[in-house]
């Protein structure tokens, strides 16, 4: 099996340098013109492409629906980037001040630690292979958000998750191929 992980179209909060967590910002029309040329380079097809509930991924599931046509658009709030809590909408400038963010196990106030995220992960990574293997899907899209997206990364391959995880985040609109 195949998966393709991506990361949503830009927001106007990445520009900023926001953490948006599950605040939903939608991406704007540049962002999404960016995303489409980044995709267009993918060399599978998806027999499926799911979103985290999110706006911001959503929308551009959405835009590679336009390119690949009739497939299904599937969304669950278990790839959703990590809960920010309080710290939603604070400026990453911040965040460096404070290194116990960094820690796996560290859960911000009202929020998540990445620990958390890695939980409902393995649950969405679970069950997606079980109805992919049912529904005879080979290739899976997921887009989803920068720490999610690595989460699911070390999932997939059997990678333990540990502070390396800040070395191997992702822009806007890159993908990553994983086959397992």
């Amino acid at each position: 099996m195949i998966f393709v992980l991506i990361r949503h179209a830009r927001t106007r909060w990445n520009d900023a340098k926001r953490l948006q967590g599950w605040s939903d910002v939608e991406p704007y029309p540049e962002a999404l013109s960016r995303f489409w040329e980044s995709t267009s380079s993918i060399p599978v097809r998806p027999d499926v492409i799911y979103t985290s509930d999110l706006r911001r991924a959503v929308v551009s599931g959405r835009l590679l629906i336009d390119r690949y046509g009739d497939v299904p658009l599937l969304s669950d709030w278990r790839v959703r980037e990590r809960h920010m809590g309080a710290w939603e909408g604070r400026y990453s400038d911040e965040v460096r001040e404070n290194p116990e963010v960094f820690r796996i196990d560290f859960r911000l106030p009202g929020g998540e630690s990445l620990l958390d995220v890695a939980e409902r992960v393995k649950g969405f990574a679970g069950d997606v292979r079980s109805y992919a293997f049912k529904r005879g899907w080979r290739t899976v899209f997921v887009i989803t958000h920068q720490l999610t997206m690595e989460i699911l990364r070390r999932e997939l391959l059997g990678l333990p998750l540990d502070e390396s995880i800040w070395e191997n985040l992702r822009g806007s609109g890159e993908w990553i191929l994983v086959e397992v």
